[in-house]
């Protein structure tokens, strides 16, 4: 086909199609910026507007800041399974580690003196008293209660 040929022949059903939304296109938004700039303060004060409308939903704006709502989906098992070890463990439950060193920089902590000495420390915070603004209180006092025992974390168990 020559250049001749194809300016003659009539456009297709697509070409009519995607010549009507490049000119409703064109037309929509010659009209929009005839407008502007015919009236300038007009567009300023309805942009404004618009704007002030848009952030009226800011004054009913609620923060989450409940990790258990951010982060666990509503209505899942998942939040079943968060309720029930909350019951095990109540959300002011603490769990406290010690990383024990040796004496010395580089000491094998796994030698059997001094494991023996980390479990005589185990034993003193067990068996320790503490008191506060005048009650006394024991490690069983203040633990968390899983299993009818403290909760605890006894690594050679793994």
């Amino acid at each position: 086909m020559t250049t001749a040929e194809v300016d003659a022949r009539s456009p297709s059903c697509c070409e009519r199609t995607g010549d009507k939304v490049d000119q409703t296109i064109h037309s929509a938004f010659h009209s929009l910026g005839s407008f502007c700039s015919h009236r300038p303060k007009l567009t300023i004060a309805l942009s404004l507007l618009v704007c002030v409308l848009c952030a009226g939903g800011m004054a009913k704006l609620t923060t989450e800041n409940r990790p258990e709502k951010l982060w666990v989906p509503q209505g899942t098992a998942a939040e079943a399974e968060q309720d029930q070890f909350f019951g095990y463990f109540p959300r002011d439950a603490r769990f406290e580690n010690i990383i024990v060193e040796g004496a010395q920089k580089g000491d094998n902590v796994l030698t059997r003196d001094h494991l023996i000495s980390v479990m005589k420390m185990h034993g003193e915070i067990e068996s320790g008293v503490s008191e506060h603004e005048g009650e006394t209180y024991t490690f069983t006092d203040l633990c968390v209660v899983a299993g009818g025992a403290c909760a605890g974390y006894d690594p050679s168990d793994a």
